[in-house]
């Protein structure tokens, strides 16, 4: 049974691609740009993974690709509620996720969940999803695909001139896979990126990880 009306989404090798998304009456919420945050999600997921050396990085790819794919249904279907809480975030650098969790006691980690049993996806990408927003990057028994997944949740958006929580990034980042150069692998990321953006229709008008990145140390 489709979750909000929306029939299983189709897919590019297992991916979901943009046009599942649907669009939505909500101004605060911008689809493009949602999808970019998404496909540098999966690609960051998918190359941490393999530094931490989880037996599947392709799987981090798609379930840190659907993180958040519940929201432009979530949106669509109640656009005045998400309109205000995207404001609120937008002013206050408020997380989403505990924004839902106070107005509706659930959200989009849960209802991304839903959808992939509803979809007939693994579970495994469907806790990973759950598990996003809740990210604990100081728990000693948290493995490497949630830390990856984890991880990519916390880059910044496209769509907000800010990066609120690049420290809290840069320091779980040297935590969860020490030894290894935070600048090199938002490169690496980035290179990724040109290649699968120009294969998924992604503009890559908008800075690269490493250009945040950089412009927030000099700030």
């Amino acid at each position: 049974m489709p979750i909000l009306g929306i029939e299983s989404p189709r897919t590019f090798q297992g991916v979901i691609v943009p046009n599942v998304m649907p669009n939505s009456n909500c101004t605060a919420f911008q689809r493009s740009g949602l999808w970019r945050d998404s496909l540098l999600r999966g690609l960051f997921s998918r190359h941490t993974g393999r530094l931490l050396k989880v037996d599947d990085p392709e799987e981090l790819f798609v379930a840190a690709l659907l993180q958040d794919l519940a929201l432009p249904l979530l949106v669509q279907k109640w656009p005045d509620e998400y309109s205000e809480l995207l404001q609120f975030r937008a002013a206050t650098g408020a997380r989403l996720s505990s924004l839902e969790q106070d107005r509706f006691g659930w959200n989009h980690g849960d209802a991304g969940k839903l959808m992939c049993r509803q979809w007939g996806l693994p579970a495994a990408f469907g806790e990973l999803i759950a598990g996003h927003v809740h990210f604990d990057e100081t728990a000693s028994s948290v493995d490497g695909r949630i830390l990856a997944v984890g991880l990519s949740s916390l880059l910044p958006s496209a769509i907000e001139s800010e990066w609120r929580e690049r420290d809290r990034f840069v320091s779980a980042f040297e935590l969860c896979v020490p030894g290894v150069t935070l600048v090199d692998t938002l490169t690496d990321v980035d290179t990724c990126f040109e290649e699968f953006g120009k294969m998924f229709g992604v503009s890559g008008k908008s800075q690269s990880l490493i250009q945040r990145f950089e412009a927030c140390a000099l700030a």
